[in-house]
C-alpha cells in the first residue's frame, strides 16, 4: 500500500488558491507533489480590485520581479517543479507577468482567461 501512496503523491499537483498560494504555502504544503502553483495572481492598474492586496500587482515588470523571485525560491522548497498562474484583462500585461515569472526561475506559466 504504501508503493501504491508514493506513486500517486508523485502524480498530484498542488493547484493554486488565490489569495494563499504563495512561496511559503506552496512549501509547507507542496512537499512530494510534482508540482506547486503560485497565484493566481492579477495584474491590474485598479486600486479597488476585490482581492488579496499581496496578489494584485500594478502592470511592469518592476512591480513583481522580485516578489516573483522570492516567492518561487520559497516554493521549491517543496521540491517540485513550480508554476505561476496569472490572469489580466489585457493579455500582454499577464503574458509579460508570466514571462517574468519564468526568468524569475518558475517552471511553467497558467494564464486564466478571462472572456468579458
Amino acid at each position: 500500500m504504501e508503493k501504491e501512496f508514493e506513486d500517486l503523491k508523485r502524480r498530484v499537483v498542488l493547484a493554486e488558491l488565490g489569495g494563499y498560494a504563495d512561496g511559503k504555502f506552496c512549501a509547507c504544503n507542496g512537499k512530494g507533489a510534482s508540482m506547486v502553483t503560485l497565484g493566481t495572481y492579477i495584474i491590474d492598474n485598479d486600486d479597488s480590485v476585490d482581492y488579496p492586496k499581496d496578489f494584485v500587482f500594478k502592470t511592469g515588470k518592476k512591480n513583481y520581479f522580485s516578489y516573483l523571485k522570492n516567492n518561487i525560491s520559497k516554493a521549491r522548497e517543496s521540491n517540485a517543479a513550480v508554476a505561476v498562474s496569472a490572469v489580466s484583462i489585457d493579455i500582454r500585461d499577464c503574458v509579460d507577468f508570466l514571462c517574468a515569472s519564468q526568468e524569475a526561475g518558475a517552471d511553467y506559466a497558467s494564464f486564466c482567461a478571462h472572456q468579458l
